[in-house]
C-alpha cells in the first residue's frame, strides 16, 4: 500500500528543499505532497508566530485550510517549525506519525497526537555543532 506522506514547508526550509531533501521516498512507493506554509512569509514573522507557540501551544494558530484538506488522507507528516495543531491530527483519518525536523516538539499538539496514537519523531542533535561552537565562543 502507498503511503502519502504530506510535507509542510515554510521559510526555514522551502518548498524545494522539502523536494530536494524527500522526493527520494518515491522510489519506496510514498507519494509525495507539499504544501507550502503562506501565514509566515519571511522568517520575522515564523519568529513571531514561533514564540506564540511556545507560549500557547500550537491550537493558538491560525489554521491552514490547504494542510487541513490534504490530511485527512496523509499516513506522514513531515514540518519543520509549522504548528501541528488538534484541529489536522482530528482531520488526519490514518495518520500514523509526524517527523519533525527539528530537536523540539512544542509546534505538535503532543496530548492529541498520543490520544490517537499517533508517533512523533525529532532529529536530535540538528543543532549541536552550532550550539557547540557558541559555548566554546562563551567560554
Amino acid at each position: 500500500m502507498k503511503k502519502k506522506i504530506l510535507c509542510i514547508s515554510d521559510v526555514g526550509i522551502d518548498k524545494q528543499n522539502m523536494i530536494k531533501g524527500f522526493s527520494y521516498l518515491k522510489e519506496y512507493g510514498a507519494e509525495l505532497e507539499i504544501v507550502e506554509d503562506r501565514q509566515n512569509t519571511n522568517r520575522g514573522e515564523l519568529q513571531a508566530s514561533f514564540r506564540i507557540m511556545e507560549s500557547e501551544g500550537p491550537d493558538a494558530l491560525p489554521v491552514n485550510e490547504e494542510v487541513l484538506e490534504k490530511v485527512k488522507d496523509a499516513d506522514v507528516i513531515i514540518a519543520h517549525l509549522n504548528p501541528i495543531c488538534s484541529a489536522y491530527l482530528d482531520a488526519a483519518e490514518h495518520l500514523e506519525l509526524v517527523a519533525l525536523l527539528r530537536s523540539g516538539m512544542e509546534n505538535v499538539n503532543v496530548e492529541k497526537a498520543r490520544e490517537k496514537g499517533i508517533g512523533i519523531v525529532l532529529c536530535p542533535g540538528r543543532v549541536s555543532v552550532p550550539v557547540a561552537d557558541f559555548t566554546l565562543g562563551l567560554m
